[in-house]
């Protein structure tokens, strides 16, 4: 998953930050939230958003769901994963609570973020990922996709991004949630993201 310091990184550039103030404009004048966030933690509020969509796939966050949430947030926020009282942990029980109301904003931030990173239609041209591919095949065409669109892929749907190359159990709703997402980001174009679902996750 992305570092603080790629966060920080992307924080930065012009677009993004635009973007960022805009949606946290938004927040505040309808909400009156946010008011003491900075710009780099809410956009890594804005990261956790399609893991705390999946985390609510059964219609409540559990105590190790919320854990494990949490600890993304505080590796993501500037400076929080030592802090008692993070930021962006904070907020991230009002993305929580609101999430249906909120969740186009925040993706639609996130797609923002990746127009800017990595160029999306290069990428669909670039992948021949057409047919079955062997294990070997699947970890090469990993390694030759762009390392942030990688780095996005971890961040939103795995604890680590080393999961990519092993299967983990997912329940039916969770995987709906994830591919859901993923539709919404515009990933579903992209062929190593529908590989990935396919070869990663087990639905149980």
């Amino acid at each position: 998953m992305f570092t603080e310091f790629e966060l920080a990184t992307m924080a930065e550039h012009p677009a993004i930050k635009d973007a960022t103030e805009k949606l946290k404009e938004e927040l505040k004048e309808k909400e009156g939230q946010v008011l003491d966030l900075s710009n780099h933690d809410f956009l890594a509020l804005a990261m956790m958003a399609p893991s705390v969509g999946i985390a609510l796939a059964n219609g409540s966050v559990s105590f190790f769901e919320e854990r494990a949430l949490n600890k993304k947030a505080r590796k993501l926020s500037k400076g929080g994963y030592f802090l008692e009282k993070d930021p962006v942990v904070y907020y991230m029980k009002f993305l929580i609570k609101n999430w249906e109301t909120w969740r186009g904003p925040f993706l639609n931030l996130i797609k923002a973020t990746m127009d800017v990173t990595f160029n999306r239609q290069r990428v669909i041209s670039d992948q021949t990922t057409d047919g079955e591919l062997n294990d070997n095949q699947f970890r090469m065409a990993i390694m030759r996709t762009p390392y942030v669109l990688i780095r996005y892929i971890g961040s939103f749907f795995m604890e680590d991004d080393e999961d990519i190359f092993s299967s983990r159990d997912i329940s039916e709703v969770e995987y709906k949630a994830m591919t859901d997402i993923g539709a919404e980001l515009g990933l579903d174009e992209i062929p190593i993201f529908n590989k990935i679902c396919e070869t990663t996750f087990n639905i149980r």
